[in-house]
């Protein structure tokens, strides 16, 4: 479009601020980075609409189906705190701006679906159905998706049933239907967003007549189509899961809030994914094992403000001798954390008094609350760090009475 100041603007009502929503990046079995289309996305886009009138408006819908005229523009920030900002682009939007209402074809709810040139994608629902069908078709349009918190808040259903030719579930789409005990998923499901479920309690588990080259169910539980990734748990399972041999990861929010007590991880385990176990605040113990590699962001992570009484009961956690990544706050959730230990063959990581340490125990990567807590109040280690600017992010140094020399920061991007 040539830049910010050369945008006619006389013809748009609303100002957007669009991000896409999850993308992380995604390694394959042998650890090796797989290439940035393949990393793990969400479904949606959120717009953020400001009209320029004196009001405000807010909608999230799918990118790719953006139903008006827009601008774009987006703006990167990287791990030196410089902003990367592009030129502002006007894109067509591809959807007609129209909307069909279908009733339940179990009951007397009503659909609302969005029409797109064509496909149409289910985004609200208003009804006090026990049980739902997801429409097939609006208007002649293959119905596609279940958009964001399309369904959300639902206390009413119990029972859902999404038709082939479904292949994408967005964030939060089914999320607070607390009385949901079972869904029924599709073959054809290639898209679905880690915290499509989030907070269904009364959840038992998910059916699929048979599997798909994306996904499987076994025993209630969804996995990844070769069985190698557990997906997600439904809530009202059960409180003590054991993970079945073969498991390679486990998913990114794959037991998210839910009332998990104990779990048993299986060797051949390599990797925790972002919050796969955040918010997991009645979980009692947990034994890593020795093939795990990796452990994501927040994997035992979640609500800062969550209280040392509402946590997991665990006090010591031991890093196996396979373990070469933990991400940002990863054991952040564990008010109770008094013990961090490291296996001596790690290659990677050392224990030192309470602190997980890189190998040369120079740097600190994570902390007990408590020693946290005595890092803030030590007067002698002053938080405010920078970043040197020529050269990758590394750890920042500070200075302290024993052998310590750094600390390192999450860096965010």
């Amino acid at each position: 479009a040539g830049g910010k100041s050369t945008v006619d603007l006389s013809e748009y009502d609303t100002i957007a601020h669009s991000y896409v929503m999850g993308i992380f990046p995604t390694r394959r079995q042998d650890g090796t980075m797989l290439p940035w289309e393949n990393w793990q996305n969400g479904y949606t886009s959120s717009k953020y609409e400001i009209p320029l009138e004196d009001h405000v408006a807010f909608s999230v819908i799918p990118a790719s189906s953006f139903g008006a005229d827009c601008l774009i523009q987006v703006q990167v920030m990287d791990v030196n705190g410089q902003k990367h900002v592009t030129e502002l682009y006007e894109m067509s939007g591809q959807g007609t701006g129209k909307t069909a209402e279908i009733v339940n074809p179990a009951g007397s709810g009503i659909f609302t679906v969005a029409l797109y040139g064509d496909h149409a994608a289910v985004t609200d629902y208003e009804g006090e159905d026990a049980r739902i069908e997801i429409p097939s078709e609006a208007e002649g349009l293959p119905v596609t998706a279940i958009g964001t918190k399309a369904l959300y808040d639902q206390w009413s259903v119990e029972e859902a049933v999404i038709p082939e030719g479904i292949t994408a579930i967005g964030s939060g789409a089914f999320e607070r239907c607390v009385h949901m005990r079972t869904i029924r998923l599709p073959r054809t499901l290639t898209d679905l967003s880690p915290d499509a479920f989030y907070e269904c309690r009364d959840l038992t588990a998910f059916e699929m007549e048979e599997a798909s080259e994306r996904y499987q169910v076994r025993d209630g539980v969804l996995f990844t189509g070769d069985g190698t990734g557990l997906i997600c748990w439904p809530w009202a399972k059960g409180t003590d899961c054991v993970v079945p041999e073969g498991t390679v990861y486990i998913g990114k929010r794959a037991f998210f809030g839910s009332p998990l007590e104990h779990v048993d991880l299986p060797e051949g385990l390599r990797e925790l994914q972002a919050l796969a176990f955040g918010e997991c605040v009645h979980l009692q113990e947990v034994i890593l094992p020795e093939s795990l590699e990796r452990i994501g962001t927040m994997a035992f992570g979640g609500n800062k403000d969550t209280d040392k009484e509402a946590c997991p009961d665990i006090d010591s956690v031991r890093i196996g001798p396979a373990v070469t990544y933990i991400g940002p706050e990863a054991f952040s959730a564990l008010k109770k954390l008094g013990r961090i230990e490291v296996d001596s063959r790690n290659p990677a990581y050392s224990a030192v008094d309470g602190y997980l340490t890189n190998k040369a125990e120079d740097t600190i990567q994570e902390a007990t609350c408590s020693r946290k807590m005595s890092l803030r109040k030590d007067p002698d280690i002053p938080l405010s760090c920078t970043v040197r600017k020529d050269r990758k992010p590394r750890p920042m140094p500070i200075q302290r009475r024993s052998n310590m020399t750094a600390i390192s920061q999450p860096m965010r991007t």
